[in-house]
């Protein structure tokens, strides 16, 4: 059972299909999703309910550090809640770290969409180590990434999807 629970909000001036994507696709996330210096290389993704994402974060000298988010449940273009844990190669679970949850709902009001996106663990304690690791600082370089993203790709989105 998930107790602790971190909520973050962003909003977008963006339709809700593209923000989807950009929260759903891993070869979006990848993109965006991880704190610099690191990469996220994705290894095998299957967006469906019982499906999972199996990647990992890539070092500057190389190291691999393995994650799997498995899918619990989505509704397309409204939510999807993921389990995100450290694993092997396998996608076998690493039961010494501690499991995250995440739960992300969208929605379009007035032309711009919200993202809420809910962090929970089993009790704060587990929260504390990532807290003491930096999470607030690498979750504020993944929004910035993330806007870098949605900058950088917003005209080629634009002229795929917009008429003149």
């Amino acid at each position: 059972m998930y107790t602790f629970t971190l909520k973050k909000t962003c909003t977008f001036s963006l339709p809700l299909s593209f923000i989807w994507d950009v929260f759903t696709n891993p070869e979006t996330l990848s993109l965006w999703l991880s704190p610099r210096p690191y990469s996220i290389i994705s290894y095998h993704s299957d967006f469906r309910e019982g499906g999972h994402w199996l990647y990992y974060l890539l070092s500057q000298q190389g190291e691999k550090y393995w994650n799997i988010a498995q899918y619990k449940k989505i509704e397309i273009n409204k939510l999807y809640e993921v389990i995100d844990a450290v694993c092997d190669e396998n996608g076998v679970i690493n039961d010494n770290f501690h499991q995250l949850r995440w739960q992300y709902s969208f929605g379009e009001e007035e032309g711009k969409t919200n993202v809420h996106m809910f962090l929970s663990v089993a009790c704060e304690e587990k929260m504390q180590p990532l807290f003491k690791r930096g999470f607030e600082g690498a979750y504020q370089m993944e929004m910035v990434r993330l806007h870098e993203f949605i900058t950088r790709n917003i005209l080629c989105y634009k002229s795929l999807y917009f008429t003149y």
